[in-house]
């Protein structure tokens, strides 16, 4: 199904990231990630519903249920309209996808603040960035006054372009690419996780321009410096807790890159690709000097179209194998849970997320205050952590579903040590 199909028709196929997610939903691994923005004054819940309705019309792909059919899940497209929900105790809790009237994403408002939540089913961090920036200009221009200038931001009365839709993965993988190597089981916390629900969360809102004159110091990027401290951070954990009785094994931080920067795209839905740095613990201890050189050159390297279209191939050529068509879709989610297990879970120690700079015109900024990230909680990994910058200010996010804290208060004593002052703030 082309993109004009997807564009035309009443449903469209999941795109090739998507079908890992759809199988592994639970009360703890829900896939469900918040992107949120904190105006300046309070917010008025029956403009952010017109605001909501305008712009789930300009994004079509994400007014859809999912549905399941015999051999895979596929996205039913529908004129019903979502509605504003007040705040959660929690952030990301579990969406009940699997229902016949549920949309794949949510908008709360509480306060000051507009958050939306999606499944990783439906878009990721730069498709859900997209539709936040619409609704609250759109929100900003219902509540405040009209905005000649949008700048990037798409606007509710533009032209849905096609490709949009795309499934990006398939148009771009290469059928004779090497199948990528295997990596070794990862260092993980040993720690119990929490009733399904909890979601503890921990914000650092700190000045970007503090970090950002280390990083120039060093000659390296303010995520490496991020890579480096989440890293170090573990290692000290490590060799702190010999009570645990840990193994030495390799810490792996899953870092997602946005593909549409190598491979041009204008999709709305999944296209993001997974780097694994890693220190192997193996080796002995790591300065953060160490730490630095080793990420900041990893990700140059492994940030290439040859590097990563492997990856990309090998994702896609799954789903392409005849047999893998006609096996039914409750045998698939099986065989992808173990694949996510195998590929994923067992492999990585933690992730950190960077969606970048948000950019915002100068006029709609003076009523926005930040915007922040929360990464979907994930029972293996326990601990991870979102970044987001917007202006002047950088807020660093750790999700975690268990009890214990001593990740969190390593890394940002760490970035305290390095003279950065920090504002935190937490839902607990």
């Amino acid at each position: 199904m082309d993109n004009k199909n997807n564009y035309e028709n009443d449903w469209f196929k999941l795109d090739n990231v998507s079908k890992i997610f759809a199988p592994i939903i639970s009360a703890h691994s829900t896939t469900v990630f918040r992107l949120s923005v904190t105006l300046k004054e309070p917010i008025k819940v029956n403009n952010l519903q017109q605001a909501l309705i305008n712009t789930i019309k300009r994004f079509p792909y994400f007014q859809v249920y999912l549905r399941r059919g015999f051999f895979w899940y596929y996205l039913e497209r529908t004129n019903d309209f979502p509605n504003i929900l007040p705040e959660s105790k929690y952030p990301c809790e579990k969406i009940p996808v699997k229902g016949r009237k549920i949309f794949l994403f949510r908008v709360r408002s509480f306060k000051n603040r507009i958050s939306c939540e999606f499944c990783h089913i439906l878009t990721d961090g730069m498709g859900a960035i997209n539709f936040l920036k619409t609704l609250t200009a759109e929100y900003l221009t219902l509540t405040y006054e009209k905005f000649d200038d949008w700048g990037d931001i798409i606007k509710t009365d533009s032209n849905i372009d096609p490709e949009e839709f795309e499934d990006a993965s398939l148009k771009y993988y290469q059928d004779n690419a090497p199948h990528p190597k295997s990596l070794s089981k990862a260092f993980h916390l040993p720690f119990k996780l929490l009733k399904p629900g909890i979601y503890y969360v921990i914000t650092g809102i700190t000045p970007i321009d503090k970090i950002e004159k280390i990083a120039k110091e060093k000659k390296v990027t303010i995520n490496d410096i991020l890579l480096a401290l989440l890293f170090d951070s573990y290692q000290e954990f490590f060799y702190n807790n010999k009570k645990y009785k840990l193994k030495k094994r390799p810490i792996r931080i899953i870092t997602p890159i946005n593909l549409r920067k190598l491979f041009p795209s204008k999709t709305m839905r999944n296209f993001i690709h997974i780097l694994l740095p890693e220190i192997d613990l193996r080796l002995g201890k790591f300065t953060f000097d160490e730490i630095l050189n080793k990420v900041h050159h990893y990700v140059r390297i492994e940030s290439t179209k040859k590097s990563i279209l492997p990856y990309l191939s090998r994702n896609v050529k799954g789903e392409k194998y005849p047999f893998v068509r006609i096996v039914p879709r409750f045998i698939k989610d099986l065989y992808l849970n173990f694949v996510h297990y195998m590929e994923g879970d067992r492999i990585s120690t933690t992730s950190l997320s960077n969606l970048g700079v948000v950019k915002m015109p100068d006029k709609m900024s003076e009523y926005i205050e930040y915007f922040d990230f929360i990464p979907s909680p994930d029972p293996a990994l326990k601990c991870s952590c979102g970044v987001i910058s917007f202006k002047d200010k950088i807020c660093i996010s750790f999700g975690r579903i268990i009890k214990e804290s001593e990740i969190e208060k390593i890394f940002f004593t760490k970035l305290i040590k390095l003279g950065i002052p920090i504002k935190i703030i937490s839902n607990y």
